[in-house]
């Protein structure tokens, strides 16, 4: 019976073809070098898919500190824009304080001088109704009454010129506008103020002059025996 069963495989496998040693499988009847080869080329597919994750999040990494940079540099360019605006405003500002002093103290001097000018001509009146000669003093003091209008009429330029500026720099909110209306006005200013002061000063020295002609002719008239009171400078 077994002789039987033996020659009957023999004959099947001989009919059939079929192996009589099987390669050993994995558990899905996988041969085991077919299945390494898969797992290899598995592992190679993540390894890549983890490289493309790793390129992608590098990439979304680098494009938000770019953004962030730029985000950044552009803050830090408006602060600094700001902060040049805020300088030229106090520029400003400082010009408008020294402006209005100068000008106040001007204005001062002015009055001053206007006032000793209505003196001395009071003074001169009454010298002439004694008929004294002022002929030399009336010259000096037509050139200290044309300092001082020269000096008021300057120093409202300069007034205005002050105005001017502020209100310029008041509309603009660019630091580069508001530095050239300073740069083009300021020297301007400047040399109105230096006018004006040496119109005073030649106010001024026409005046001494005027007062130092009536005083010698005063000396004149009280050797004469007559009462006309000095010139009072202040």
């Amino acid at each position: 019976m077994k002789k039987t069963l033996t020659f009957a495989t023999i004959a099947f496998v001989v009919l059939t073809g079929a192996p009589l040693v099987f390669a050993q499988t994995t558990d899905d009847n996988i041969p085991t070098e077919n299945a390494a080869g898969i797992k290899r080329g598995a592992v190679r597919q993540e390894v890549k898919d983890m490289k493309d994750r790793a390129r992608e999040a590098a990439s979304t990494t680098r494009n938000e500190l770019k953004q962030k940079a730029e985000k950044t540099r552009e803050q830090i360019q408006n602060k600094r824009q700001e902060l040049q605006n805020d300088l030229e405003k106090r520029k400003i500002e400082l010009l408008k304080k020294w402006g209005e002093k100068t000008i106040k103290r001007l204005e001062a001097a002015v009055v001053r001088l206007e006032k000793l000018t209505m003196r001395i001509e009071s003074r001169i009146a009454k010298m002439k109704a004694n008929k004294i000669d002022t002929t030399a003093a009336d010259a000096s003091l037509v050139i200290a009454k044309e300092k001082v209008a020269e000096a008021k009429s300057t120093l409202d330029a300069a007034k205005l010129a002050i105005a001017d500026i502020a209100n310029q720099a008041d509309e603009s909110a660019v630091a580069s506008t508001t530095k050239n209306i300073l740069a083009q006005n300021l020297p301007k200013i400047k040399e109105q103020v230096r006018k004006v002061t040496e119109a005073l000063k030649e106010a001024h020295k026409a005046l001494v002059k005027t007062i130092t002609e009536l005083k010698g002719k005063e000396g004149v008239k009280k050797n004469n025996a007559t009462s006309t009171a000095p010139v009072n400078e202040e």
